[in-house]
């Protein structure tokens, strides 16, 4: 289902800032004036009003995010995995009978599954990368592109200039 797909393309995007942050390509955001608990406890103080679903509670949240176990090239490759299980059911979605899906969907249908090819090459480039690096070797410049689709942005790899020069 498109559920699912979101939900995979969400897992995956996931996975693939974790894998920049544990590499130092992305910053964590942390700032002095407020830690990550109380920015957290504000963005969902609106949320604590509803019964379903229950929003999550801090430590849950920390948990979930926790990446410490895995290297920046398993994170990749779980990106990847993530991203190409996502891209299926969309290609599904969009083989649907036509006329059933409007064309506002199909749009998007079609923007996700860009982005899903796309941060999934990205995913495997940094894989691969990540295992041939040795540690503290520079970290990959990425960029992120939020054209495509306006929830799920796409991680472009900037070519630093010794990159540039070999390929």
């Amino acid at each position: 289902s498109t559920y699912e797909a979101q939900r995979e393309l969400c897992r995956g995007v996931h996975l693939l800032l974790s894998g920049l942050i544990k590499q130092g390509s992305v910053g964590t955001g942390e700032h002095s004036f407020m830690s990550h608990r109380e920015r957290f406890e504000r963005r969902l103080a609106p949320m604590r009003a509803l019964l379903h679903p229950t929003p999550p509670l801090f430590e849950e949240y920390e948990r979930m995010l926790s990446v410490d176990a895995h290297s920046a090239s398993t994170l990749y490759s779980a990106a990847a995995a993530c991203l190409k299980a996502a891209r299926v059911p969309l290609e599904l979605a969009l083989r649907s009978p036509h006329g059933t899906l409007s064309t506002e969907l199909a749009c998007e249908l079609r923007d996700m599954v860009k982005v899903a090819v796309q941060n999934g090459v990205a995913a495997a480039q940094l894989a691969q990368r990540a295992a041939a690096t040795p540690p503290g070797a520079p970290p990959t410049h990425v960029a992120w592109e939020c054209a495509r689709h306006c929830d799920f942005p796409v991680i472009v790899l900037e070519l630093t200039p010794t990159a540039a020069h070999s390929a």
